[in-house]
C-alpha cells in the first residue's frame, strides 16, 4: 500500500498536485449534492414560454465543486404534437470532456438530476415540474462531514 500526504508548499517542484489529487481529498469531506446554503440554490423554476430559470447556486460531484453565480435560462425542446416525455436537468461531471453527451453514467462521466420535468405532448408554453433537487430523495443535498 502507498503513502500519500498532502498539500504542502513545493520545494524546487518536489511536490505537485493536480485536480485529481483535491477532488480525491474534498470527496472525503462533502457528498454529492447541492449545496443548502439557501432554500434557491440551483432551485430549477418555469419561467415565460418554453423556459426554464437554474437559480444561482452551488453544488458538489465526487469532490468536484460546481457553481452557477447568476439566474440561467434553459430552453426546453418544442414538444411532440402526440407523445408526452420527461426532460431533466442534470449537472453533468466528466473527467473525459466537455461536450455535452446523452446521460449515460460510468466511470467517467456522472449526471446529477437537480429537475425533472413533464413535458406533455403539444405542449406550448413551460413544462410541469415533477422535481426538483429540493424535494426528493432521487435528488440530494449535499453534507459536509467535518472531523
Amino acid at each position: 500500500m502507498a503513502e500519500k500526504y498532502g498539500f504542502f508548499n513545493s520545494s524546487g517542484g518536489d511536490r505537485v498536485y493536480n485536480a485529481a489529487d483535491f477532488a480525491g481529498y474534498f470527496s472525503k469531506l462533502v457528498s454529492n449534492g447541492i449545496f443548502s446554503k439557501t432554500a434557491d440554490n440551483l432551485k430549477v423554476a418555469a419561467a415565460s414560454g418554453m423556459n426554464l430559470t437554474v437559480q444561482a447556486g452551488s453544488a458538489w460531484i465526487d469532490g468536484y465543486c460546481y457553481e452557477n453565480t447568476d439566474p440561467l435560462t434553459l430552453t426546453i425542446s418544442t414538444a411532440d404534437g402526440v407523445n408526452p416525455r420527461i426532460d431533466r436537468v442534470v449537472l453533468r461531471w466528466s473527467a473525459v470532456d466537455r461536450d455535452p453527451k446523452p446521460c449515460n453514467r460510468n466511470a467517467s462521466i456522472f449526471f446529477f438530476c437537480i429537475s425533472v420535468i413533464a413535458v406533455t405532448s403539444n405542449m406550448k408554453t413551460g413544462g410541469r415540474l415533477l422535481r426538483t433537487a429540493h424535494k426528493n430523495g432521487r435528488c440530494s443535498v449535499c453534507w459536509a462531514y467535518w472531523i
